[in-house]
């Protein structure tokens, strides 16, 4: 069981460890039990130069204080020692330039399944939509007490149980995969993480194999487990609306996402009864995945579906009738947004300049049935 991680950066003069010099290491001790910070460390790394200044804004002049890089190693092998497992953002870079550790690596980027993050997604953009604010970034201290914030966020959504889940399901066998697309259909190969390789022109990915080719359950297997949706009537039952309710866990959650149903020759149901809400809680996500049954996820509009838009009168399948609705050649509806404070622009190297991500919480066109029979407005809008 994993008891302590040690999440771990670093900066360096370049991307080619061979030829390109280590800067920076900065390593935190954090405790899945406690869900908190232990200890933290970081320090430079004697040298000459330093190409990646304008990434770092490490001065060269700095170096010159920094530590043989033998004892920077050291120090960082005595910091991962008290760990279980190694955890950094794309952790295959930092691994090239620190090289046996001595413990498992886990990728916090490209294998840690982050609630309500897309997997791939940059530091800045994880923080974000976990709510964590970001003021400074690319120093490896910095890098990695901002890791460790998401980790706290995490652990106060789902404790030491979903921090493990996570971990567990990153750390399951991996092995490296191609993506035989043509030129015209790389894009797709991008959308599902993998990595371009200028040096073999090939689009590959490492992920876990059971991720890759899970083998396929007999229909009668599937026929034989309880469907998900079943468990809806037992959330009716306890006063548990099913569109705001997890139907794994039974709690609410306001990051729910919609997932269909398919019967035992994994054709989509039709019909509403197949559809399940699901939170973002690992521990579910592991049920739904390990479940017999195929569930595909579908995502709709507009606002946040479903927890925004599935019960509102206005919403016609995947559409808002509301008159005001700009598309309905109305003035427009006032939708109300949380996850950042005021507006802003974020730009990132190499990924350019993006709004951040954030969540509609309410709209001032909504109208919810309060018994399934009548409308009533959210407390709030206008009549």
């Amino acid at each position: 069981m994993i008891h302590t991680i040690g999440i771990l950066d670093t900066e360096t003069g370049g991307l080619d460890p061979k030829v390109d010099p280590l800067v920076e290491v900065a390593v935190a001790v954090w405790s899945v039990d406690d869900g908190c910070l232990v200890s933290c460390w970081s320090d430079l790394v004697l040298g000459i130069s330093n190409a990646a200044e304008p990434v770092n804004r490490i001065p060269v002049a700095a170096l010159e204080r920094g530590a043989d890089r033998a004892d920077v190693l050291a120090n960082a092998r005595a910091y991962t020692g008290r760990c279980n497992v190694i955890c950094a953002h794309r952790a295959e870079f930092d691994r090239g330039f620190m090289g046996d550790l001595g413990k498992p690596w886990v990728c916090t980027k490209f294998e840690c399944e982050w609630p309500n993050v897309k997997l791939g997604a940059s530091l800045v953009e994880t923080c974000l939509a976990l709510g964590v604010g970001v003021t400074h970034n690319h120093r490896a201290i910095t890098d990695v007490l901002l890791l460790a914030r998401c980790f706290d966020a995490l652990f106060a959504r789902e404790g030491a149980a979903g921090v493990r889940a996570m971990l567990d399901r990153a750390m399951r066998p991996r092995a490296t995969f191609e993506a035989l697309v043509s030129y015209e259909d790389r894009e797709q190969a991008k959308a599902a993480c993998f990595q371009w390789r200028p040096e073999t022109k090939r689009w590959v990915r490492t992920m876990a194999i059971e991720d890759a080719g899970v083998k396929k359950p007999s229909p009668a297997t599937i026929r034989a487990a309880a469907p998900l949706s079943l468990n809806k009537g037992e959330l009716i039952a306890k006063g548990k609306h099913p569109s705001t309710h997890c139907v794994v866990c039974g709690q609410p959650s306001k990051a729910l996402s919609l997932w269909r149903e398919h019967d035992e020759r994994d054709r989509p149901i039709a019909s509403p009864t197949a559809l399940v809400m699901l939170c973002d809680r690992a521990i579910c996500k592991t049920t739904l995945d390990k479940h017999p049954r195929l569930y595909a996820e579908e995502t709709g509009a507009p606002g946040h579906f479903p927890l925004l838009c599935a019960r509102c009168v206005y919403r016609d399948g995947w559409t808002c009738t509301h008159p005001d609705l700009k598309a309905n050649g109305g003035p427009g509806l006032s939708v109300h947004l949380d996850g950042f404070p005021g507006f802003a622009i974020i730009c990132s190297r190499p990924g350019g300049c993006h709004t951040p991500l954030r969540r509609a919480i309410s709209c001032k066109g909504q109208w919810l049935p309060s018994d399934g029979l009548t409308p009533r407005r959210i407390e709030g809008s206008d009549p």
